[in-house]
């Protein structure tokens, strides 16, 4: 399967809702890219709107985790 990218976000514990990590998502699906510069372009888009206590990076996926994410996006009609 072909690389995926996403963009991994991280909220500090400075957050009224606590610590946290989760890829970026719309319409609870992950958001994936076909190359890192796309994911890294992403990345700083929601960093500009970001607060102190959120921070986003561009990451590769896993092959396994791209498949299934990729697979949901097909049943949901994306």
């Amino acid at each position: 399967m072909k690389e995926k990218y996403g963009v991994w976000a991280v909220r500090g514990p400075g957050s009224v809702f606590g610590a946290a990590e989760s890829w970026c998502k719309k319409d609870g699906v992950p958001v994936m890219f076909d190359t890192l510069e796309q994911a890294q372009s992403f990345a700083e888009e929601c960093r500009q709107a970001a607060t102190v206590n959120l921070w986003y990076y561009a990451k590769k996926m896993e092959p396994e985790e791209s498949e299934v994410f990729s697979e949901s996006q097909q049943t949901m009609g994306m």
